[in-house]
């Protein structure tokens, strides 16, 4: 839960960036640190993939919601 919270928190950051190439480098980043953690702290089955879909969800609901603010501050 925490992971989610802090994917979350990185996909609103990335969804702030003015700079198309910045934002696809943090969002990049974001998914390769969900996937070694994945890898790393979970026991890696079916029910775990549940949980990584979770997490992904949270990185892009993330994004769009820092989209959103983004193009309603201009």
């Amino acid at each position: 839960m925490i992971l989610a919270l802090a994917l979350f928190t990185l996909g609103v950051g990335a969804g702030l960036m003015y700079d198309g190439v910045y934002r696809a480098i943090m969002l990049i980043l974001a998914i390769l640190l969900l996937f070694l953690s994945w890898v790393i702290f979970s026991d890696v089955d079916i029910f775990s993939f549940f949980i990584f879909a979770g997490n992904l969800l949270a990185l892009g609901s993330g994004h769009l919601t820092g989209l959103y603010l983004q193009d309603r501050s201009s």
